[in-house]
């Protein structure tokens, strides 16, 4: 069988990291930070949480939306399935012209299918 999907996602984001790394002649920052699932206010930092807290990268909206495509093939009882998420929604909370944050998620997954019914013939 070959199965084939289409339609809308929803998700709620629970954790994650923002990771900076700019590497160039004049700056070398490497810096990490938890997401923050609220608006920010403002911060006087320096290196890249400066650039963080000013491009508001770790500031993410926690609902997200977008497409979904699923195509996978079953044998037997075995399904193997690649899906493809499209992110729809802006996650940043404010952004300068031409920004944007999304996600876009790939997944390659194999399942087993057990039979629970009954034969009548074997009882």
């Amino acid at each position: 069988d070959v199965l084939f999907g289409l339609g809308p996602y929803f998700s709620y984001g629970v954790g994650g990291k923002i990771n900076l790394n700019i590497n160039s002649a004049s700056a070398d920052i490497n810096y990490t930070e938890d997401i923050r699932w609220s608006k920010y206010d403002g911060f006087l930092a320096e290196g890249g949480e400066r650039i963080i807290y000013e491009y508001q990268y770790s500031q993410m909206k926690r609902f997200d939306y977008g497409a979904t495509l699923k195509f996978g093939v079953r044998y037997k009882s075995i399904i193997l399935s690649a899906k493809y998420n499209y992110g729809l929604a802006n996650l940043m909370w404010e952004y300068r012209k031409y920004q944007k944050i999304n996600n876009h998620n790939f997944d390659l997954s194999i399942s087993y299918m057990f039979d629970f019914t009954t034969n009548p013939d074997t009882l």
